[in-house]
């Protein structure tokens, strides 16, 4: 396809009438993914589950704060600083401000709370995974949570598949999860999508990026599941109510993920992590000395691939 680029401002949180009608089925959500590049899949979630995500959020996002560690920032997104001194230790001193920011966002979520796991293992996220990348085997590209508050600035329209050659993009190799933990009304900077656009060209920032979007408004508990090549950015938040999210991605197991879990997973939660939950984050082997393999670094060690990794083996002489 042949996506038209415009240069005219149209207004905040413009929208366009061919947002593709939510489903509440895997089949019915799949077809529409493929055509459309996006879909809402009503209710993944219960209001409780949805709480009891939003409360871990909350209580993470304050503490990230207080210690001066919170990737915060103003309007237009979040502005990361390095809070690790140089001997390795974290650094209370340069604490942040308290005050509940424009925009914060919380990598590894994995490592923050046993009920974010629970919402990475959902089976219908990975149904739709297995389903829109074809059957190839896939793993966890990265797991964040986001909260915007009044303020927050619309967002330039792009693609998560922008570091993968255009010409390379022939099929499906990202599918993004987006799971509503607060209602995402019109006024509160839901996100916007250009919908077909995963099967053209990428944007190609000379204006296009500012293309009107059909903004997608979804309930809480539901789910907006995309193509990694579709269009989309954030709208601008300008409600009096804080948007909660949780952003999942998922890749092809052939494609370097965001984060690397199988080094950032921390000791005491692997210690705790079923072999479902290793596969889904890609600590699974599937091929020796070609997909993934890597040993222990040490005798006891559990940073290391299940499937068919080597076990620990270090350097032998001649005795």
């Amino acid at each position: 396809m042949t996506q038209t680029a415009t240069l005219e401002r149209v207004g905040p949180n413009r929208t366009r009438d061919d947002m593709p009608p939510p489903v509440r089925d895997v089949a019915s959500g799949l077809a529409t993914l493929a055509e459309h590049g996006v879909v809402i899949h009503e209710q993944l979630i219960s209001d409780e589950f949805a709480d009891r995500l939003r409360d871990r959020m909350d209580e993470q996002a304050f503490m990230e704060r207080k210690l001066g560690v919170g990737n915060v920032s103003g309007e237009f997104g979040a502005n990361a600083r390095p809070h690790i001194g140089p001997d390795g230790e974290l650094r209370v001193a340069d604490a942040g401000d308290l005050a509940k920011p424009i925009y914060q966002l919380m990598f590894s979520l994995p490592n923050k709370g046993d009920v974010f796991r629970e919402l990475l293992m959902h089976p219908t996220m990975h149904a739709y995974a297995d389903g829109h990348l074809r059957g190839s085997h896939w793993t966890t590209w990265g797991m964040n949570g986001i909260i915007t508050r009044r303020g927050s600035a619309e967002q330039f329209l792009h693609t998560d598949t922008s570091t993968i050659p255009a010409e390379m993009l022939t099929r499906p190799v990202m599918i993004n999860c987006f799971v509503c933990v607060s209602d995402f009304d019109l006024d509160m900077g839901p996100t916007g999508f250009v919908p077909g656009s995963h099967l053209g060209p990428p944007p190609r920032n000379d204006g296009d990026e500012w293309t009107p979007r059909t903004v997608a408004p979804a309930s809480k508990g539901s789910m907006i599941v995309w193509d990694g090549s579709t269009w989309h950015g954030q709208t601008e938040n300008r409600s009096d109510k804080a948007r909660y999210a949780i952003a999942l991605s998922f890749c092809l197991f052939a494609l370097r993920p965001g984060e690397n879990f199988c080094a950032s997973i921390q000791d005491d939660v692997l210690a705790r992590l079923s072999d479902a939950e290793k596969r889904v984050l890609g600590f699974e082997t599937t091929m020796v000395g070609a997909m993934n393999a890597f040993g222990p670094r040490n005798a006891n060690d559990r940073h290391h691939g299940i499937g068919s990794s080597p076990a620990f083996i270090p350097e032998l002489h001649r005795t």
